[in-house]
């Protein structure tokens, strides 16, 4: 026990004194490496202030030549303006005398022009009167046309099936409308009474567009009812068939 106590005060000692030596080489190492780092900032900013000082006597001796090539090239560019000035005043002399002729010519046939214009606006006049009444006249046929009504069961039987084949919930499924229906509603998308009423408007829309004239209580035809809601008779409108007879059953 008395070595084991010895044992462990030495081993403490020689921690402390481990602790004390490496924070003692740490503090020396941190003022070398600072005072290092601070040699190398002055050599570094003595060498940069060398260099900027070369680089601007390099720069004045460069604009000085510049200057000096700049100056020769422009009295050379001078006299040769001055040579060719001479040459090109005669030459736009007659250019000009050139030009004038063509501005005379042109002069006059504006005039003719102007008066070929006239002719042509005294012509168009009556044919612009006749063309506004023509206008005015169609559309007064137009507004008579729009003032009758094409209403009857007719079309709005197949105005109902035309809103079921354009329904936003039946445009992802495929097929005719009786499949789409169905889908929709094993999908979960519509309910029974929906579907119900989807497929009475197919079969009573299929039946306005397909029954003669004088069907519906009126006599407006098949066509006319299409035309009234501004869709082709070649839409795709189903005959009753045997999905109807099974959708009644």
């Amino acid at each position: 026990s008395a070595i084991s106590a010895w044992h462990l005060e030495e081993v403490r000692a020689l921690e402390r004194r481990y602790t004390e030596w490496e924070s003692a080489e740490r503090k020396a190492l941190g003022e070398v490496f600072e005072g290092w780092q601070k040699q190398w900032r002055r050599l570094m900013a003595v060498e940069q202030a060398d260099m900027q000082h070369e680089l601007h006597v390099q720069a004045r001796q460069d604009i000085e030549q510049w200057k000096s090539q700049e100056k020769a090239s422009l009295l050379a560019d001078v006299k040769f303006a001055s040579d060719v000035a001479k040459g090109e005043q005669q030459e736009q002399q007659v250019q000009l005398c050139k030009v004038m002729l063509h501005c005379r010519d042109g002069l006059k046939q504006i005039s003719e022009l102007e008066k070929d214009r006239d002719e042509l606006r005294a012509r168009a006049e009556p044919a612009e009167a006749a063309l506004a009444a023509l206008k005015v006249q169609q559309e007064c046929s137009v507004r008579r046309a729009q003032k009758r009504p094409v209403f009857s069961t007719r079309t709005e039987h197949i105005a109902k099936r035309v809103r079921a084949e354009h329904d936003l919930r039946l445009r992802e499924f495929e097929g005719d409308l009786f499949s789409k229906i169905n889908q929709a509603f094993q999908a979960g998308k519509i309910t029974r009474s929906e579907k119900d009423n989807m497929h009475q408007a197919r079969m009573e829309g299929n039946r306005a567009a397909h029954e003669p004239q004088g069907c519906f209580g009126t006599q407006v035809a098949a066509s006319d009812a299409f035309s009234a809601f501004d869709i082709d008779s070649d839409d795709e409108l189903d005959d009753d068939s045997a999905d109807d007879i099974a959708w009644h059953a």
